[in-house]
């Protein structure tokens, strides 16, 4: 059984109700990772919620190599998990893995539009799979353990927004693609990433 985590505020009430709700829902069997309250750090290219949910993403990739999980599927509290998530999702794992050896998958991902497919190589692989353009957000990826020390050897020392210090550094440079249709997508919750308070 893969190994789920979802990046949470521990006071977070409402949201962790939601996402249990979601994952229950769908019979996930799944972490609580703790974020992380960033109102007293500054960066000039990040908000205080850009700047924790980086600190989150680092610290539970440094928790997976420390216990060596081979890979693991990582979401944010704010998601909605399509229904029949697992069984979508290892569908793909039997039908392409083997042949197409991913080191990183999009479990659902935000999209800038044509201009940036265009830019960047957006290309369809088969019905589940499509190389995308320029993908933002964090909130719903697998990863593999070759990849996770990648992203935290990349990314120990911030840089700018997560997604995209993800995509720039090591995602584009690997063998990655994302979920066609998304397997995840953002929820009704209000995303924290954006705010300058949180």
């Amino acid at each position: 059984m893969i190994n789920i985590y979802c990046i949470s505020m521990p006071n977070s009430a409402q949201r962790q109700e939601s996402f249990i709700k979601e994952a229950s829902r769908e019979g996930i069997s799944f972490k609580f990772w703790d974020g992380f309250q960033a109102k007293e750090l500054k960066h000039p290219k990040m908000s205080h919620g850009q700047i924790g949910c980086y600190l989150a993403h680092l610290s539970l990739w440094q928790h997976l190599i420390h216990d060596e999980v081979e890979h693991a599927i990582i979401l944010e509290d704010d998601v909605r998990i399509t229904s029949n998530f697992i069984d979508k999702f290892y569908t793909i794992v039997s039908l392409y893995f083997d042949t197409l050896e991913p080191d990183f998958i999009y479990l659902g991902y935000s999209e800038f539009g044509d201009f940036y497919n265009k830019m960047y190589r957006y290309k369809r692989i088969n019905d589940h799979l499509v190389i995308p353009g320029y993908p933002c957000g964090t909130f719903a990826y697998w990863i593999n353990i070759k990849t996770i020390k990648k992203v935290y050897k990349a990314l120990r020392k911030p840089l700018y927004a997560v997604d995209n210090a993800m995509y720039d550094t090591v995602i584009d440079k690997i063998n990655h693609f994302a979920c066609i249709p998304k397997l995840v997508v953002t929820g009704e919750i209000p995303s924290i990433i954006r705010s300058r308070s949180t």
